[in-house]
């Protein structure tokens, strides 16, 4: 990704550096090399900033969410025994582990679900309500929320 970058930060250049080498007269090969957008330019910042947001995005959810997947199956021993045998029963034909037996493994995906159910990665969302929604109290004391 960071390569990405890097790249279209040098082309970026190079069609500034394009521009103002052609004629004045020349708008159509301007127009076609017109790619340099001040609100596209990828300064280093930009780039370091971006680099940031796609480790933080793909690096460390997934690890926080594995630690707590592992902390789920310590607590709960009979899911992790369950879970494993579903994993010794899918390699009992073959040794490896591959795409499609992880993705046939349904109790891999349930264990995952609900990790990232009880403990999800992004705890907030953005979200608007757009319209009024009340709900109401279910046990005795509570108050409604609106």
């Amino acid at each position: 990704m960071l390569g990405l970058l890097m790249e279209a930060r040098y082309e970026n250049k190079r069609a500034k550096e394009t521009e103002k080498s052609t004629d004045r007269n020349s708008t159509a090969e301007k127009e076609n090399l017109d790619i340099h957008n001040p609100q596209w330019e990828l300064s280093d910042s930009n780039i370091a900033s971006q680099v940031f947001v796609f480790f933080l995005g793909g690096y460390e959810t997934v690890s926080t969410a594995m630690c707590l997947m592992a902390y789920e199956l310590a607590v709960n021993p009979d899911v992790q025994k369950k879970l494993y045998g579903e994993i010794i029963e899918d390699r009992k034909d073959n040794n490896e582990l591959h795409y499609e037996t992880i993705s046939n493994m349904t109790y891999l995906d349930m264990v995952v679900s609900e990790c990232l159910r009880k403990w999800p990665v992004t705890p907030f969302t953005e979200r608007v309500v757009t319209k009024p929604y009340r709900i109401e109290p279910e046990l005795p004391g509570e108050k409604t929320l609106t």
